[in-house]
């Protein structure tokens, strides 16, 4: 339950990252300001992420959802081999 718990975390700051970026894109979209975009995303990404990079191969929520989703495609597979004989 923890890890769930975990990756529900991470998708919330997916969520207020992507809201935050948009709404600053919309801003700076309207001026020569938009030059500042890729500076003002790092800022934000940095501070929402703490430092860390969540798409990195070896960040255990990444592991832990690439795990799950190769268990549930592995079913998927079994179950559609099964429905075809």
């Amino acid at each position: 339950m923890a890890w769930y718990g975990r990756v529900y975390d991470r998708f919330r700051t997916r969520l207020e990252e992507d809201q935050l970026l948009s709404e600053t894109r919309a801003v700076l979209l309207t001026n020569p300001a938009i030059i500042f975009y890729p500076i003002v995303r790092w800022n934000i990404r940095t501070v929402l992420w703490d430092g860390t990079d969540p798409d990195v191969d070896t960040d255990a929520v990444t592991r832990f959802c690439l795990a799950r989703l190769a268990v549930l495609s592995h079913v998927a597979v079994d179950d559609a081999i099964a429905w075809k004989r």
